[in-house]
């Protein structure tokens, strides 16, 4: 789609990302494959630093669309997990994605995010991860808790786009528009609205987030949570500061088998990702 609408070729994407397992969209997909693998249409950028901060003055998004011109890939798309999940967990800073997202426009290419695990709520203040820097994209896919369970994803995009689509090449898929996929979607959209689980992620979440800060006197390898609602991330660092990914997994294999599931993300494997469903509630935290 990005491709057809912009005529270019490369993606920009973060350093550490992952946006799916198939032939194509593995190369979009640092976690799983080594960075000196990418194919050169591929040129990775830098993710926040934190909730708040980012690398001056665009996180290296110049060089990076340079690169992919010097190569003859200028940009097609520009493609971030709103939640950045496997870079380490974080809401966008402000300015952060406005930044990225003008100097990929201005190189002609089209801004996605990918609202795959950090859509529909989960993150409490705002529904989808990209509001956090007021941006728009231009396309947004999404899946996973878009049906609680059942299998059904979609892509959303401008009308103009979406009719580039159909001028040139048509789009068919044998299970798209599937109507028992769609209710299911329809009956997971009111279930967030009539029970207030947007809401319910922020204030628990903020909770958590109290909690969670707590132990870091108690065990001074945890760090301050980052993140937002209920997708949270905690490092876990040795005494110098390093990561610490042995002891990470030691933590959640712990809490495995205590009956809590959590899991490990981040370049140094020494994050704590802490996502719970969203109906989790305040005596959950206490667990």
């Amino acid at each position: 789609m990005a491709k057809l609408v912009s005529g270019n070729s490369g993606a920009l994407i973060s350093q550490f990302a992952y946006h799916g397992n198939s032939d194509a969209i593995i190369h979009f997909s640092t976690e799983s494959l080594p960075a000196e693998k990418l194919p050169p249409h591929v040129q990775t950028l830098l993710p926040p630093a934190s909730n708040t901060s980012y690398q001056q003055p665009d996180s290296g998004a110049d060089q990076a669309i340079q690169t992919l011109v010097q190569r003859g890939h200028p940009p097609a798309m520009l493609v971030l997990d709103s939640g950045f999940t496997s870079d380490g967990i974080f809401t966008a800073p402000q300015g952060f994605l406005r930044t990225l997202y003008a100097k990929t426009r201005a190189a002609g290419g089209l801004c996605l995010a990918d609202e795959v695990q950090a859509g529909f709520g989960r993150l409490g203040e705002h529904f989808w991860g990209f509001q956090f820097d007021q941006v728009v994209p231009d396309i947004v896919t999404m899946g996973k808790s878009m049906g609680n369970g059942h299998p059904i994803a979609a892509v959303v995009t401008r009308p103009e786009i979406a009719q580039a689509i159909a001028k040139e090449t048509g789009y068919f898929n044998t299970y798209g528009g599937n109507p028992v996929s769609c209710a299911a979607g329809l009956a997971v959209l009111n279930v967030i609205e009539k029970e207030g689980l947007q809401t319910n992620a922020l204030q628990v979440g903020q909770y958590l987030i109290q909690k969670l800060a707590s132990l870091h006197q108690a065990y001074p390898m945890l760090g301050e949570p980052h993140g937002a609602g209920l997708l949270l991330g905690i490092d876990v660092t040795k005494p110098d500061g390093s990561p610490d990914p042995l002891k990470a997994n030691q933590i959640m294999n712990h809490m495995r088998e205590r009956g809590v599931l959590i899991g490990t993300t981040g370049k140094g494997r020494n994050v704590l990702k802490i996502r719970p469903p969203i109906v989790f509630q305040q005596e959950h935290a206490e667990i």
